[in-house]
């Protein structure tokens, strides 16, 4: 049901007065943008004893960290709505955190003792997803080998990509960034799932989460099935791009292969991202 004007102002204030109330989210989902964290949280927030954030994408830590923690507290559920289950958390998922340079230190500060969990998709196909999907909002307007050109100057004038739309290679690159968050948080709080594992399983990938999160296994939801169109082709079309160029995939394998190499280490994983 639609909110109208006076409705929703009176929900915001509601939310606002009862954040006292409201419980802090045990986990963050903190990224890959493009590495299919929609559907993870929606299965996730399935679970009965995990209750889902009033929006998926809080985009505290990154857009709004402004407006305090009290407007954070807000978009959570309250104690009350656990009812008799002796086990209820909530939390959020904001895909663009883990690339945000300042991020990780507020979460810290915020909420200590949260659990993170990362989705981390091959670079070069989460770089064509970005690509596609930013095209088709109507956010990029260059052919793809131009955008990724023009990548290093932009990123100069918006270095925190607030927008996302200036960072197809830059979000790749991520022992970078999860060299910050390890920086704060022990290894053990950070759960850092393959996104072509969770396309492949999506109820296996769930279970280990939930293990993560110490929540029981049961009442997992039956149709897990992710969908796999990536695409966005009537409008990606109008560039006269449906596909990545093979060379230009090449390329971008050659270029990526150091970083993965470097994540792969990182980890004591190798993550299969030929």
């Amino acid at each position: 049901m639609m909110l109208t004007m006076g409705s929703r102002i009176g929900f915001v204030a509601y939310r606002a007065v009862t954040c006292p109330l409201r419980m802090m989210p045990a986990f963050i989902v903190i990224g890959t943008h493009r590495g299919g964290t929609s559907a993870f949280y929606h299965y996730l927030t399935e679970h009965p004893g995990i209750g889902a954030a009033t929006t998926k994408e809080v985009n505290y830590f990154d857009r709004n960290y402004f407006k305090g923690s009290l407007w954070y507290r807000a978009h959570f559920p309250t104690r009350a709505q656990r009812g008799s289950r002796a086990a209820f958390i909530s939390g959020e998922a904001s895909p663009h955190y883990l690339f945000h340079p300042l991020v990780p230190q507020r979460v810290a500060q915020i909420v200590p003792d949260v659990r993170l969990i990362a989705l981390l998709r091959n670079p070069v196909e989460r770089a064509w997803s970005h690509y596609r999907r930013y095209i088709y909002l109507g956010r990029e307007t260059l052919p793809f080998d131009e955008a990724i050109a023009e990548e290093e100057r932009r990123l100069s004038a918006d270095p925190y990509d607030t927008t996302g739309s200036t960072s197809y290679l830059a979000r790749g690159l991520y022992a970078n960034q999860l060299d910050r968050w390890y920086s704060l948080f022990p290894r053990e709080r950070l759960l850092i799932l393959r996104s072509e594992d969770f396309y492949a399983d999506p109820a296996a990938i769930l279970a280990q989460t939930l293990d993560f999160l110490e929540m029981p296994r049961d009442d997992l939801p039956e149709e897990t099935a992710y969908d796999r169109y990536d695409g966005y082709a009537g409008p990606a079309a109008q560039n006269g791009e449906t596909s990545m160029a093979s060379a230009t995939r090449e390329r971008l394998n050659a270029w990526f292969a150091p970083h993965n190499q470097r994540l792969y280490d990182y980890l004591g994983r190798d993550m299969g991202w030929e």
